[in-house]
């Protein structure tokens, strides 16, 4: 979709979606086109917030339970790789996204564990069929 539409077209898609919302929470930004566009969004600040490898990849085999789906930590490891950085500008670069942080991941320390945390109420939440 980024080759096709630029790489930013994730950012302008859900600013669309926010519209005039007077605060909202933007995640998974992976590529440094789409911090340009949300830069230009008023009161934009872009927090590094990056979770431990082993809950990283938790939440991808809760993802992928409904479907039967698997990988091996090995496999997870070696997908996340290649998302690090890359030539191809339509591509994930993960490591230019971090450099482009306000607040860089070991400044978000505090964040992450609060994260952390909600991420755990939300998926007993999901388990428990409440949302």
């Amino acid at each position: 979709m980024r080759q096709i539409n630029g790489a930013g077209v994730f950012s302008k898609m859900a600013l669309a979606k926010i519209g005039k919302t007077k605060n909202a929470v933007i995640t998974s930004i992976r590529n440094p086109g789409e911090i340009e566009v949300l830069a230009g969004a008023k009161n934009f600040a872009l927090i590094d917030v990056v979770a431990p490898r082993e809950i990283r990849f938790a939440r991808i085999l809760f993802r992928m339970a409904p479907s039967g789906e698997k990988i091996t930590f090995a496999e997870f490891c070696r997908a996340e790789a290649r998302e690090v950085t890359s030539a191809d500008s339509a591509a994930q670069q993960l490591e230019k996204c971090a450099a482009m942080a306000v607040f860089p991941s070991p400044m978000a320390a505090i964040c992450r564990h609060f994260i952390i945390r909600l991420i755990n109420v939300w998926h007993r939440l999901i388990s428990l069929h409440a949302i």
